[in-house]
C-alpha cells in the first residue's frame, strides 16, 4: 500500500435547499481545515437555488481548496449527507435534486463520486453518537475551531449545516479509509 500525500483532503456537504447548505474540509487527520455554509435564497424558485447551490460550490472550493492546502493538494473523496425528510415527499424531492446538483458538481469538476453518509453516521464521527442532538454536534465541531458564539446562557451558537458537513466530511474520511484499507478505493 502506498502513502497518501499529506497535502490529501476529504469534503463533505450537509444538503440544504431552504437556508443554507453546509460544507467542511478536513485532512488526513480528520482536522477541521476550513468550513462554512452557502446561504440558499429561499424566496427563489427551485430552479434558481438549485442553478445558485451549483455555481456556488465553484468559488467556495477552489479558492477554500487552494488557499488552505499545501499545493497541489490531492481530493481524495466527497460525503453528502442523505437527508431525512420524515413524511414530506416535497422536501424529499427538493432536496434529492440539491443531492444530484451537488454529486454532480465534484463528479464534473474532480470525477470524484460522492459517498452517501447517513446523519446518524455522521453524528457517531463527530460526536462518538448517532444520537448526539444539533446541541453536541455543535459544541464538538465549536471544538474543532469552527466559528461560533456563546450567548447569555452561555451557551455555544453555531450553524448545524456546518458542524453537520464537519460531521459528513469525518464519516466520509473513515469510509475512504476503510475502502482503501480493501483495495477498494
Amino acid at each position: 500500500m502506498t502513502s497518501l500525500p499529506e497535502n490529501s483532503i476529504v469534503v463533505g456537504v450537509d444538503i440544504g435547499t431552504a437556508n443554507n447548505c453546509g460544507w467542511a474540509i478536513v485532512n488526513l487527520q480528520a482536522e477541521r481545515l476550513d468550513s462554512g455554509v452557502i446561504k440558499v435564497g429561499r424566496r427563489e424558485s427551485l430552479d434558481v437555488r438549485l442553478y445558485d447551490l451549483y455555481y456556488s460550490f465553484m468559488p467556495v472550493f477552489f479558492g477554500q481548496i487552494e488557499s488552505r492546502c499545501a499545493d497541489p493538494y490531492r481530493l481524495l473523496a466527497v460525503g453528502i449527507e442523505t437527508p431525512w425528510v420524515g413524511k414530506n415527499i416535497q422536501t424529499a424531492l427538493r432536496l434529492g435534486k440539491a443531492w444530484g446538483v451537488v454529486a454532480g458538481f465534484f463528479i464534473g469538476a474532480q470525477s470524484i463520486i460522492p459517498h452517501t453518509i447517513y446523519p446518524t453516521t455522521a453524528k457517531k464521527a463527530l460526536t462518538g453518537s448517532g444520537k448526539a442532538t444539533k446541541y453536541a454536534m455543535v459544541q464538538t465541531a465549536a471544538a474543532m475551531g469552527m466559528p461560533h458564539k456563546v450567548n447569555e446562557k452561555g451557551e455555544i451558537v453555531g450553524d448545524d449545516n456546518e458542524a453537520d458537513a464537519i460531521g459528513v466530511a469525518i464519516a466520509t474520511l473513515d469510509a475512504w479509509r476503510e475502502d482503501y484499507l480493501y483495495g477498494l478505493g
